[in-house]
């Protein structure tokens, strides 16, 4: 009898082992699941540092170059953004690319938005203001040897095409926040041709942040808060985006 009993306690200790074991497991299982489902619907952001290396893009009176602040105010801009969203630089430090490599890396990643960042130039040294471009379609490419809009190969031909809609809606949201924030008062959209668009598989928008060659945005160039007060700006147009286009996924 007592054999009996201490066989029956010993089967009752093992299934509460068991049950514990296999709780254990699915609760375990459930975690890692969602940590899957939370990384899988993070969205991802490239941003795009235009110039780099021997390309160094405007150079303004006071010697500011373009390459270096497209770089200062791209890294803001990931910061800003990395809170909430996987954020890549298309370059990390000061070399050259060539357009498709900065394209094919938001195209690689599938990334959800495409911004490149960069700065105007005038022979009008009173010339200014920020200019937003997404792309716009043409029948015949432009034969050009300007860096934005040129004749040459382009891997990702017609790729942004089917972007074009939510590329501009982008762009007018970065706009308003910009005009909000009464960051700057001068702010267009415009849709162009430009070839770091073009081969973008994603809502995809350059950003002309202000003339370098006007003296008075030199100076702001060279100002951390005011590039700091940029990329929030920016930053939260792009997020408006992407709360806004949500719901069509």
């Amino acid at each position: 009898m007592k054999n009996l009993c201490n066989r029956y306690i010993l089967i009752c200790f093992l299934s509460l082992l068991i049950i514990a074991a296999i709780s254990f497991t699915t609760t375990t299982t459930a975690v890692a699941a969602k940590q899957i489902i939370t990384n899988k619907s993070k969205k991802t952001i490239v941003v795009d540092p235009g110039h780099g290396g021997y390309d160094i893009g405007t150079k303004g009176l006071g010697n500011t170059m373009e390459k270096n602040v497209t770089l200062r105010l791209a890294r803001m801009l990931a910061e800003e953004l990395g809170h909430k969203y996987k954020t890549v630089l298309t370059r990390t430090d000061d070399y050259h690319l060539d357009l498709n490599s900065r394209t094919s890396v938001a195209n690689h990643l599938k990334a959800d938005v495409f911004i490149s960042i960069h700065t105007g130039g005038s022979f009008l040294h009173d010339a200014d203001g920020i200019v937003i471009f997404y792309f716009k379609e043409i029948e015949e490419r432009p034969i050009s040897r300007d860096l934005y809009s040129s004749g040459a190969d382009n891997v990702w031909h017609h790729l942004q095409i089917r972007h074009i809609k939510a590329s501009g809606l982008l762009a007018g949201l970065i706009k308003k926040s910009i005009y909000e924030h009464k960051l700057y008062p001068k702010v267009i959209v415009k849709n162009s041709p430009l070839l770091i668009l073009e081969g973008a598989d994603t809502p995809a928008v350059l950003v002309e942040t202000g003339y370098l060659t006007n003296p008075s945005e030199e100076k702001k160039f060279n100002d951390p808060n005011y590039l700091q007060g940029l990329a929030k700006c920016i930053s939260i147009g792009i997020e408006r985006f992407l709360l806004e286009t949500s719901h069509e996924e």
